[in-house]
């Protein structure tokens, strides 16, 4: 092949040249900003984990609530804006569970929207993640929605997404991603666990890793150890901001007979702690040493002459 064959390699004059990174110098810098501060972010991805018939829909629904209505998040004394949610569920029925809770923690009915299903051309099927998420979007903006709950993720995912591998979660959730980013919107994803136990929260996830690998904060809700009737939300990962501190929930019967969140207050227990408890005595004695020092380091109460002891949480 002679010199005059060679395919000819367009030049750019230098201040013309296609770009294809952005410089950080050019960039507007920007806050985060928070729906629930800590723990779940505006224009972002958020997880909830659990297992089946823990309260993460009954959880989610309460945070609806408050979106709605303006009401402060739990444990919070500052009011918010009031917005517009929106639920995409697969499993409860609008009816009979979703309004009721709704109407139990207070929310305003005018500013919560469902989506179960889709119609399109063959008829009618369930929503699809990514294939949907335009009409998802379509809907965010015409509501001006903060809030999106996807409940749950897996029956979202088609055929052709294999939750297990990563490479196809990550396709389907940049997507997501994105979609949070460009409306402003959070999007709170729920995920049931898997059945393995003795391995760190993080993996604990139904699916692939890269499920929590594409959100930016990522909570968990699990029975305490030592009062199976009390909940904790804590905090599995936390990308934008420090380690908020776990919460502690009951989920009680309301007069109409749906379910109803009753938040007690702070608690000391990791992810890691409520997956894999240590039942043992010497469980129990650092569960106490956990809540009797929650508040800082104490001096012990020793006999008098005695030289005294800083007590300090374990671990």
């Amino acid at each position: 092949m002679n010199s005059r064959s060679k395919k000819k390699v367009p030049r750019f004059p230098r201040n013309r040249r296609p770009r294809i990174s952005v410089l950080v110098a050019e960039v507007k810098k920007e806050n985060v900003q928070w729906l629930w501060v800590w723990r779940i972010p505006r224009g972002k991805l958020a997880l909830l984990d659990g297992d089946p018939g823990v309260g993460k829909s009954v959880l989610s629904q309460d945070l609806a609530a408050r979106v709605s209505a303006g009401q402060p998040m739990p444990l919070q004394d500052q009011p918010a804006q009031p917005g517009h949610v929106v639920i995409v569920t697969a499993e409860d029925s609008t009816a009979d569970t979703i309004r009721p809770r709704l109407e139990t923690a207070g929310a305003n009915l005018q500013r919560v929207s469902v989506m179960s299903t889709i119609k399109d051309k063959h008829g009618e099927r369930g929503f699809r993640v990514p294939d949907d998420l335009p009409l998802l979007e379509k809907e965010i903006r015409r509501l001006g929605a903060v809030l999106v709950i996807l409940d749950p993720l897996m029956a979202f995912l088609p055929a052709n997404v294999n939750s297990w591998r990563d490479q196809d979660v990550r396709r389907a959730l940049a997507p997501l991603a994105k979609m949070a980013e460009r409306t402003g919107a959070a999007v709170l994803v729920i995920r049931h666990l898997n059945k393995k136990p003795g391995i760190t929260a993080i993996y604990r996830g139904g699916g692939s890793i890269g499920i929590a690998g594409a959100a930016r904060s990522a909570l968990l809700i699990a029975p305490d150890p030592h009062d199976p009737s009390v909940r904790v939300l804590t905090s599995v990962k936390s990308n934008l901001a420090r380690t908020p501190h776990p919460l502690a929930f009951r989920i009680v019967k309301a007069d109409n007979g749906s379910a109803k969140v009753v938040w007690v207050g702070k608690t000391h227990y990791t992810a890691d702690e409520l997956l894999n408890p240590d039942t043992s005595p010497h469980g129990e004695a650092v569960a106490f040493l956990r809540k009797t020092l929650e508040r800082g380091p104490m001096l012990a109460d020793l006999p008098p002459f005695s030289v005294p002891i800083i007590m300090r949480v374990p671990g």
